[in-house]
């Protein structure tokens, strides 16, 4: 958030995805979570601005369904998956509805 309102928005110039995205020869969208709370009758302007500015595409989720999403569904199932790391589900880690509906939402 900015001083006084609004929202203040700048590139991680350190992350690795955007050092990676801004090499390719083509117009990467970014969709996903903006890592705080937003009020509702504020997600609009962002969205704007986000996607105005900086080709990305904000996803607004309560902030229960972004923990299960988060700590559910992409650490559990999403990350093995991308990383070469594949586990199926056993009584150690067992398959959770909720945090695939969670990654479906």
């Amino acid at each position: 958030r900015a001083e006084g309102g609004g929202w203040e928005v700048e590139w991680d110039d350190e992350s690795v995805l955007n050092q990676h995205a801004l090499s390719l020869g083509c117009r990467v969208m970014w969709v996903g979570g903006v890592g705080c709370a937003v009020d509702p009758d504020e997600e609009e302007g962002l969205a704007q601005l986000l996607l105005g500015g900086y080709s990305c595409l904000p996803v607004f989720l309560p902030a229960a369904l972004t923990d299960r999403f988060y700590h559910g569904f992409c650490r559990s199932y999403l990350r093995p998956v991308f990383h070469n790391r594949m586990r199926l589900p056993d009584s150690g880690n067992p398959f959770c509805e909720e945090d695939w509906r969670g990654g479906s939402a």
